[in-house]
């Protein structure tokens, strides 16, 4: 049993399921177009927040293409950082979970709102867990979970998506060998992998 963390269960703890659009890839260049997340316990939704964002520019023609969001639908949207105390308030001290996440909290905190918040990046999950894939793309773990991903490239739609494989991820996590498992969480704590407290909760739990 690792002694490094609460060995609690992460079905028995809230997270958040963070997703951005942005204008772009670079956090110091680039924008947040549109915000969403969902709180989960377990495999239950117990919240969710949603909104555009006024990104005080136009909006890329590809970027427009790809999410739908184009730019008569910003304009009249609130700036980031008239939300931001609102999405504080919905993540509160929980973790957070996102597919790639660091590039959310980047964004985040390239707008005012640094988050001192335990993150869980789904794509780092499915890396150990679905070794032989051949990608790990938020479209393709839904489709390999078989989970309800509509929206696609729209920030609600996708941390839909990411808490629902992500649960999924600790369902297959938790149906490990114990002793595989064991040694993985050793390995873990050892490389101070981010992921070490979600496999001593699950050890614990078994």
């Amino acid at each position: 049993m690792s002694l490094q963390f609460p060995t609690v269960s992460p079905f028995e703890l809230v997270h958040v399921a963070l997703d951005l659009e942005t204008t772009g890839l670079e956090q110091g260049r680039d924008t947040i177009i549109e915000v969403g997340a969902v709180k989960f316990l377990g495999e239950e939704v117990i919240d969710t927040f949603q909104s555009l964002v006024n990104p005080g520019r136009s909006i890329p023609e590809f970027v427009q293409r790809l999410t739908g969001i184009a730019d008569n639908h910003v304009k009249r949207a609130p700036y980031f950082n008239s939300i931001s105390d609102r999405l504080l308030d919905f993540i509160e001290d929980h973790p957070v979970i996102g597919h790639n996440v660091s590039f959310d909290l980047r964004f985040l905190s390239s707008h005012g709102m640094p988050l001192s918040n335990t993150s869980y990046d789904t794509w780092d999950l499915a890396s150990f867990l679905l070794p032989r894939s051949r990608q790990y793309s938020l479209g393709f773990l839904s489709d390999f979970f078989e989970v309800s991903h509509v929206d696609r490239h729209r920030a609600l739609g996708d941390a839909r998506a990411t808490y629902q494989v992500f649960v999924k991820l600790l369902r297959r996590a938790e149906a490990l060998d114990e002793g595989l498992l064991a040694h993985i969480l050793n390995l873990s704590n050892r490389s101070r992998w981010s992921i070490a407290p979600i496999l001593a909760g699950l050890q614990s739990a078994k």
